[in-house]
């Protein structure tokens, strides 16, 4: 069981600011710009339907960059620099009997220095994007059963401390602190080839948004807003085949020693 919902929504709800920003100049001058340091591409569509060109890199390289600004004429590039958090992570497995194994883990993701991003436009800091995350973290427990030599059973809880809190939730991302269920199996249809499946649900906290004065987004939204998030959840499926190659009844000779000493 692992987190990162968080993640994803952070980065979607950063990517659509820095969008509409670049989509905004484009449909005004007409002419191409460039975005760089964005993660998604949903609403370059936008820019197109205006009758203007809009260029959009996930990751800055100069070379690229140059080639890319004299390749579409581009008047005008937007550069965001985005510092993403480090991630670590802490798991225990531990065999009780020759069926059933405990397994945990522990995540720690520095949120906090996602503080505020600065935008710059032509070189000109035009404004900042305002997150002010708190660090997140992510605890989990689970089991597994070995039903038979072919079929292996699991389940397990998880628990998620979101870097969103009443003082800096907006409506783009709504989170909140969750709870993981989760259940899965492992078959081996073969000894190549097996199939593993899994399910989760998430129970997130209901939550408040009052966007006021001390709020990021308030010099954004101008006025205090308020709205309550009721019984938000989740559902994650996952299926997946994988083959072997090789033949694990049969060992690999080694034709050299892996450690030599001298």
């Amino acid at each position: 069981m692992t987190g990162g919902q968080p993640q994803r929504q952070a980065l979607i709800a950063f990517a659509l600011r820095l969008s509409w920003l670049s989509v905004a100049w484009a449909a005004l001058s007409g002419a191409a710009s460039i975005t760089v340091g964005t993660l998604n591409h949903s609403l370059a569509i936008v820019g197109v339907g205006l009758g203007s060109t809009l260029v959009v890199r996930r990751r800055f390289d100069p070379e690229t960059t140059l080639d890319s600004l004299e390749e579409h004429r581009a008047t005008a590039m937007v550069v965001v620099p985005v510092p993403l958090p480090e991630l670590a992570t802490l798991g225990i497995r531990q065999a009780i009997n020759g069926q059933w194994t405990v397994l945990g883990g522990f995540e720690w993701t520095h949120w906090s220095r996602l503080d505020v991003v600065p935008v710059t436009f032509g070189g000109i800091p035009v404004t900042d994007v305002p997150f002010k995350y708190r660090d997140g973290y992510f605890a989990s427990i689970g089991v597994e059963y070995a039903w038979n030599e072919a079929l292996t059973l699991r389940t397990g809880l998880g628990y998620e401390w979101s870097p969103i809190d009443l003082s800096n939730r907006e409506v783009l991302l709504p989170d909140a602190n969750r709870i993981w269920a989760s259940i899965g199996l492992t078959y081996h249809l073969s000894n190549k080839l097996t199939l593993d499946a899994g399910y989760s649900h998430g129970f997130v906290q209901s939550a408040k948004i009052r966007v006021v004065p001390g709020h990021p987004q308030f010099a954004n939204v101008g006025l205090p807003f308020f709205a309550d998030v009721r019984n938000p959840r989740f559902e994650i499926f996952s299926m997946s085949l994988t083959y072997r190659w090789d033949d694990p009844t049969q060992t690999i000779p080694v034709t050299q020693p892996i450690i030599r000493k001298y």
